[in-house]
C-alpha cells in the first residue's frame, strides 16, 4: 500500500527527532570541551600562581634560615669571647642580622599572604625584636640580657619552625583546593560525557530503526509498483490480444466482403473499370494492413505454435521490412509456460526495433537455448552499438526488458559487444513445459 500522509508526517518527525538529538549530543559534547579547557586554564593558572607564591616563600625561609644560622653562631661566638674582646664585632654583625630579619619581615608585609603566614610572621618579628634586645643587654654586661638570650633564643627557633610549618600547611591546602576543584569539574564532566553517550546511543538506535522501517516503506512501495507494472503489463497484453483477434476477424471479414463484392460488379465504361481495380487494390491492401497490424499486436502463431515459432517469424518478418538480415537459431521445441513465451517474445520484439530505429545494422544474431533449466535468448547486431559512457536515463523500451526479465524471475544484461554493435542477453529460469 502507499504511504499515507499520516505515515510520512510520522516519519519526518522521527527524523527531526533523530537530528535533534544529535545536535544536541554535538552541543553536550562542545560543552563539555569548553568547561574542560576552563578548568584546565584555571588549574593552570592557580598552579602557577601557587608556584610563584611558593617559590617567594622557599627563598624568604631560605634567607631567614640562613639569618637565623647567623645568631646561632652570634650566639656561639659570644659564649666563647668572655673576655668581651669582641664586643664591637659583636654588636655590628647583631644590628646586620636584626636588619635582616626585619627586611624579610618588611617584604612579607609588603605582599598579599594569608592571615596565618602573616600571624606567624609577626611572631617572628616579636621574638626577632626580644632576642636581639637580649642580646644587646648582654653585650652591655647586663646579667638579666645574659640569662634572657637562651630562652629568647628557643623562642625565636620555635617560631621560625612554625613558620615553616604555616608555609607547608598552605600549600597543602592551596593543593587540596585545586583537588576539589579538578574533582568536581570531573564529576560534572562525567555527567555530561554520560548524557552524552546515552543521547548518541539512543539517537543511534532510532536512527537505525527508523532507516529499518522506511526501507521496508520503500521495499513494499517498490514491490507495489513491481506488481502494478506487471498487472499494466498482462493488461497490455490482454488488449492487444483482444484488439488483434477484432481486427483480424471483423475488420478483416469486412473487407474479405467489401472485395467480394467488388469482384462481381461490372464496369459499364473504361472509367469506371479503371475505378473498381482501383479500389480492389487498395481493399488488398487494407486487408493485409490490417493481418500485419494484427500479427504485431499479438501474433496469434505465439499462441498457436509457441515461442520457437514465433521468434522465427518475426526474424523472417522483421528482415522483409527492414532489409536487415536476422540470423535465427534456437535448441528449444517444447512449448513453456505462456508467462514465459509472452515475455520472451516481447523482449526480442522491442530488442529487434531498437535496432532498426538506433544501431545502423545490417546483421543480426538471434540465438535461443536452454540449459539447466535456464533459457537464454542472445540478441547480437554489427551496429554502432551504445554510446561511451552511457547517457544519463533509461529508454522506456529498455526499462520494458528490464521489467518483462525481472518478472520472470530471471535478468537482462546490455553491453557492447567487441568490436562493434549491442549485445542483449535475457536469462530466465524454466518453469516447466505448457
Amino acid at each position: 500500500m502507499p504511504l499515507s500522509s499520516h505515515k510520512i508526517r510520522f516519519q519526518r518527525r522521527t527524523l527531526w527527532y533523530v537530528a535533534f538529538g544529535f545536535g544536541a549530543v554535538v552541543f553536550i559534547l562542545l560543552v563539555s570541551g569548553v568547561l574542560l579547557l576552563r578548568a584546565i586554564q584555571t588549574v593552570g593558572i592557580d598552579a602557577e600562581r601557587l608556584s610563584d607564591r611558593q617559590l617567594r616563600q622557599v627563598e624568604l625561609i631560605d634567607k631567614l634560615q640562613y639569618e637565623q644560622a647567623g645568631v646561632g653562631e652570634l650566639l656561639y661566638e659570644m659564649e666563647e669571647d668572655s673576655a668581651r674582646k669582641r664586643t664591637a664585632a659583636h654588636r655590628q654583625e647583631a644590628r646586620r642580622l636584626r636588619s635582616a630579619i626585619d627586611s624579610l619581615s618588611s617584604e612579607v608585609r609588603s605582599q598579599s599572604v594569608p592571615s596565618d603566614q602573616a600571624n606567624a610572621w609577626s611572631a617572628l618579628e616579636s621574638a626577632s625584636q626580644l632576642l636581639f634586645a637580649s642580646i644587646d643587654a648582654a653585650l652591655s654586661g647586663t646579667p638579666q640580657g645574659q640569662r634572657d638570650i637562651a630562652l629568647n633564643h628557643r623562642r625565636f627557633v620555635a617560631t621560625v619552625a612554625r613558620l615553616l610549618d604555616s608555609s607547608y600547611q598552605e600549600a597543602q591546602q592551596l593543593r587540596s583546593s585545586d583537588m576539589r576543584r579538578f574533582s568536581d569539574f570531573f564529576a560534572r564532566s562525567a555527567t555530561l560525557l554520560g548524557g552524552a553517550v546515552a543521547l548518541a546511543i539512543a539517537g543511534t538506535v532510532g536512527s537505525i530503526v527508523f532507516t529499518f522501517r522506511l526501507f521496508g516503506a520503500l521495499e513494499r512501495e517498490s514491490r507495489t509498483l513491481r506488481d502494478l507494472a506487471l498487472h499494466i503489463l498482462d493488461e497490455q497484453e490482454q488488449s492487444a490480444r483482444r484488439f488483434s483477434l477484432e481486427l483480424h476477424d471483423e475488420f478483416g471479414q469486412t473487407l474479405n466482403a467489401i472485395e467480394a463484392t467488388l469482384s462481381i460488379v461490372h464496369a459499364d465504361s473504361p472509367e469506371g473499370e479503371v475505378r473498381l481495380k482501383d479500389a480492389k487494390s487498395m481493399v488488398k491492401d487494407s486487408i493485409a494492413n490490417a493481418r500485419e497490424m494484427a500479427r504485431l499486436l499479438r501474433p496469434s502463431i505465439l499462441d498457436d505454435f509457441g515461442l520457437d515459432a514465433s521468434l522465427r517469424e518475426l526474424a523472417r518478418g522483421f528482415s522483409q521490412r527492414t532489409g536487415i538480415v536476422v540470423d535465427y537459431t534456437s535448441t528449444l521445441r517444447d512449448r513453456l509456460s505462456p508467462e514465459i513465451e509472452t515475455h520472451m517474445f516481447r523482449i526480442a520484439q522491442e530488442a529487434l526495433t531498437n535496432v532498426s530505429r538506433h544501431s545502423s545494422a545490417k546483421r543480426v544474431s538471434l540465438r535461443l537455448k536452454s540449459s539447466n533449466s535456464t533459457l537464454f535468448l542472445l540478441v547480437v547486431d554489427d551496429g554502432a552499438g551504445m554510446p561511451t559512457p552511457p547517457p544519463t536515463g533509461r529508454s522506456l523500451g529498455l526499462i520494458g526488458m528490464a521489467e518483462r526479465a525481472n518478472a520472470l524471475g530471471g535478468r537482462i544484461t546490455i553491453r557492447n559487444a567487441p568490436p562493434a554493435g549491442v549485445e542483449i542477453l535475457v536469462e530466465a529460469p524454466l518453469k516447466g513445459a505448457a
